[in-house]
């Protein structure tokens, strides 16, 4: 393969009395992390389209957000079939609307909306922690 493979991040955010935000956990089997929504950007389509698509999957509030682009760009490196794989992951934020219910895929086993400073210390990579802070830089005036 050629390149790095995409990837999107979406780190869904309300407002309350402050902004919180939506963190999922993915079952024992996958490490058990806490995590925004992230997943692969399909061929054909664009990384808005991805990130539209992957929040609707994995939490059922894409009708209920609005995207914005963060700017952000999470880059990694994971070993795959033994050989060192580079993923660029660009980064959305997702305005919720207050009093949607998120709907779980079988890909998380529980959410939790939480303070900005929760979601920092909860999530589990130092990529993941930047794009929390980038997507809440996004949405704050």
């Amino acid at each position: 393969m050629n390149g790095p493979r995409r990837k999107v991040l979406v780190v869904p955010v309300r407002m309350g009395r402050d902004w919180e935000v939506l963190v999922l956990r993915r079952p024992p089997e996958k490490g058990g992390i806490w995590a925004p929504v992230t997943g692969n950007v399909e061929p054909g389509e664009s990384d808005e389209q991805a990130a539209h698509r992957e929040l609707q999957e994995e939490t059922g509030l894409a009708s209920a957000a609005a995207l914005r682009a963060t700017g952000f760009v999470n880059r990694f490196e994971q070993e795959r079939k033994g050989e060192p794989v580079t993923f660029e992951e660009s980064v959305w934020a997702a305005v919720v609307r207050p009093g949607k219910q998120v709907r779980l895929s079988r890909e998380h086993v529980e959410s939790r909306w939480v303070s900005a400073a929760q979601a920092v210390e909860m999530v589990a990579f130092d990529g993941c922690k930047e794009a929390v802070r980038r997507a809440l830089a996004a949405v704050e005036p």
